[in-house]
């Protein structure tokens, strides 16, 4: 049956287990950001709900003709069909609406593609994926005090893209406010929302690590009930994986290799920002070398048993290497506007769902007992290209102390409420073309 105590209104259906949710993906953005009721900013603007699945084109004729490091897990895929399978008609079963917060508004300004240099912007000190340096830092590094500015300094300032690169910029306010970024001689003048007692670093992460360090240092001294200085109760990462659809296309950058991604999460350092019970989060795709690269190569799916070392990442899987115990898997399973998958799941070169791998710091003196892992499936329809859901309302059930935490954001595209973010699109979907005045949403 449906929690009937769920009053979300970007959460569409739930089972009381939690085991089984459909969320609105642009809904469950906008209430990241503060907005429970969408009067104050207007509508996120989106994209319309597919109403058949996708087409498959150029399929391969046998799975002998995809590349080894494409294919994935079969004994995994099995598991996850049968549990999407079962989630969807439970779904149905229960919820006889739309699978989607309809209308949706799909007058949206196109993003400037991330390929097209925009003089004086961040997208200037952009650089083209090389080997990342791994940098190691011991308890005596000298850190410099990070350049911090409130987010209405920006405007009194004079604030351009470039001048707020690489810094840390903040609405210490419980209210939402805009920042304003004036123009250069190839970029208008842009406003963005920024919501309520939200930071953001807007930069490279690669460039920008020793920043992040010290301002988390410097910004988050007091010790909470779990976490101690600098660190966060909850870590969210959705890395920049290989992709050769994204290479075709040309329109962002990202790391040819998962090795250039290996070194850019270790370069990271997350161990020391991970508060003691706390959980980290990472979007995975559906290769079997990034789920390897995550959890090691001889992992016992079925517990949290610790990973085998994965040689090429300092010889450790980046869960051994932040001390991480996994707990929880989330499959987000992408459907059309009437619950399809929006592709056949067993499409040879796709899958219509996407995982997020959850684990949860080490005890003190070493892994604790083996446990179950608990497996959830959250349907969504899909909105615009790589928009994933917010899991902001979803995540806070599994917290501890869900009303008082830190958490942060890597490779973010868009700011959340009370939350760190960082990354060269935090402010994605927080310009203010991205919204539409509700009088103006159909």
């Amino acid at each position: 049956m449906p929690d009937p105590t769920n009053a979300s209104p970007a959460i569409l259906y739930q089972n009381e287990q939690k085991t089984t949710v459909l969320i609105d993906l642009p809904t469950s953005v906008a209430r990241a950001q503060g907005l429970p009721d969408h009067r104050q900013w207007g509508v996120l603007c989106s994209s319309d709900p597919p109403t058949c699945p996708f087409p498959l084109t150029n399929e391969p004729r046998s799975a002998s003709s995809i590349p080894s490091e494409n294919t994935v897990n079969t004994v995994i895929h099995a598991t996850y069909r049968t549990l999407i399978e079962k989630a969807l008609q439970e779904i149905h079963q229960h919820h006889h609406e739309d699978w989607y917060v309809s209308p949706r508004k799909t007058a949206l300004v196109p993003r400037v593609s991330k390929s097209t240099s925009r003089e004086g912007g961040p997208e200037h000190h952009a650089r083209s994926w090389g080997r990342v340096p791994v940098i190691h830092y011991s308890d005596s590094d000298m850190i410099a005090a990070p350049e911090v500015y409130n987010v209405d300094d920006a405007q009194r300032l004079n604030f351009t893209a470039s001048s707020i690169y690489n810094k840390v910029l903040r609405n210490s306010q419980d209210t939402d406010t805009s920042m304003a970024v004036l123009p250069t001689s190839s970029k208008p003048r842009t406003s963005y929302h920024i919501p309520p007692l939200a930071t953001f670093i807007l930069s490279k992460v690669e460039d920008s690590v020793s920043t992040f360090r010290a301002a988390s240092t410097l910004y988050l001294p007091a010790r909470t009930r779990d976490a101690d200085v600098g660190q966060f109760d909850f870590v969210l990462l959705d890395p920049p994986w290989p992709n050769a659809s994204a290479k075709r296309a040309k329109s962002y950058q990202r790391p040819r290799s998962l090795r250039q991604t290996g070194d850019l999460l270790t370069t990271l350092q997350l161990t020391r920002h991970i508060a003691p019970s706390g959980i980290v989060a990472i979007w995975i795709t559906n290769k079997p070398g990034v789920r390897e690269l995550v959890l090691g190569t001889d992992r016992d799916h079925s517990n949290g048993v610790s990973p085998a070392s994965l040689s090429g990442v300092e010889e450790d899987s980046l869960f051994e290497l932040w001390k991480l115990q996994l707990i929880e898997e989330w499959i987000w399973i992408k459907t059309t506007s009437d619950g399809v998958p929006i592709m056949d799941m067993e499409s040879r070169w796709r899958k219509p769902y996407e995982v997020m791998l959850i684990g949860r710091k080490q005890l003190p003196g070493g892994m604790g007992p083996p446990r179950a892992v608990q497996r959830r499936v959250i349907a969504g329809v899909p909105d615009l290209h790589s928009r994933k859901p917010s899991v902001k309302e979803l995540v806070e059930s599994i917290m501890a102390w869900p009303g008082r935490y830190r958490a942060l954001e890597i490779f973010a595209r868009n700011l959340t409420q009370g939350w760190w973010a960082w990354g060269d699109e935090v402010l994605d979907f927080n310009e203010h073309c991205q919204w539409t005045p509700i009088n103006e949403a159909p």
